[in-house]
């Protein structure tokens, strides 16, 4: 069962996904999680996107987004429509988080607890002051971890400030929610980065990462994915190999990125 002390669940998740949704309904069931919302997700072909680069709001090429190089071998060097259209998702997230006196819980349509998780959040929370005066956030996830973890049998959770690109779970409260929001002004990194290593590393922020981890995802390693990611294709199936050969996430040249950014711009 879900904490009393997490007042409202909230799941980003497309609303055309129903493969995704149907899933995460009988995930929860099984967890005893009966009361959670989905927040419906950006669509990266959406005007909203667009608007975020026509608007200058997105760190564009030249140099690296990563690491902030001319030249460099990232694999991916700049902020393709599907991370800005996670971004516009997260801060609807925030958004309604703002207004919740509580703490809430926000996944991620394909997140996976791992089999003993809700008692170890628990565990997790005691550990803790819990307040609303000041911005708070636990990490309770990592992406591509081993999905047939079990946590049953540890003995303890601990908390720690070792860093987790934590998008599949976390818990904030209202006045970390706000923080996000008054620190999103230009995109300049990918949601998790800016979220769980900028803002939670801020001496203002009580951050903590559950140890261990009691979630992950289900779409970025390919050996445990059961969901296509809706950012970068792993090429999971057929489909999701096709999208991989005409994926574009790195360019080599300002008249490049132009070319990628008007077609980017000029899509239904």
């Amino acid at each position: 069962m879900l904490d009393h002390r997490i007042g409202q669940v909230l799941v980003v998740s497309l609303p055309d996904d129903t493969a995704r949704r149907g899933y995460i309904n009988k995930h929860f069931s099984e967890l005893g999680i009966s009361d959670y919302q989905f927040i419906d997700g950006v669509s990266h072909s959406s005007n909203a996107v667009k608007q975020y680069y026509l608007s200058n709001k997105v760190f564009a090429y030249p140099g690296c987004f990563r690491c902030q190089k001319n030249s460099c071998k990232c694999k991916n060097n700049i902020l393709i429509p599907q991370q800005v259209a996670n971004w516009l998702a997260f801060k609807k997230v925030w958004e309604k988080a703002a207004t919740h006196d509580g703490l809430t819980l926000v996944c991620e349509d394909d997140v996976l607890f791992y089999p003993g998780a809700m008692k170890w959040l628990t565990k997790a929370l005691d550990k803790v002051t819990l307040s609303n005066e000041s911005p708070f956030i636990i990490r309770l996830a990592h992406s591509g971890m081993d999905a047939t973890t079990d946590l049953i049998d540890i003995d303890d959770v601990q908390l720690s400030d070792k860093v987790a690109m934590s998008n599949a779970a976390f818990v904030l409260n209202a006045e970390m929610a706000k923080f996000l929001i008054n620190k999103l002004d230009v995109i300049e990194t990918t949601s998790d980065i800016f979220i769980h290593r900028w803002c939670a590393g801020l001496d203002e922020v009580r951050s903590y990462t559950t140890e261990p981890l009691l979630a992950t995802d289900l779409s970025f390693n390919k050996e445990f994915a059961r969901f296509a990611s809706r950012i970068h294709p792993k090429g999971i199936n057929k489909l999701d190999e096709e999208r991989m050969n005409t994926h574009i996430k790195r360019v080599e040249s300002i008249e490049q990125y132009q070319a990628v950014l008007k077609q980017w711009l000029n899509s239904h």
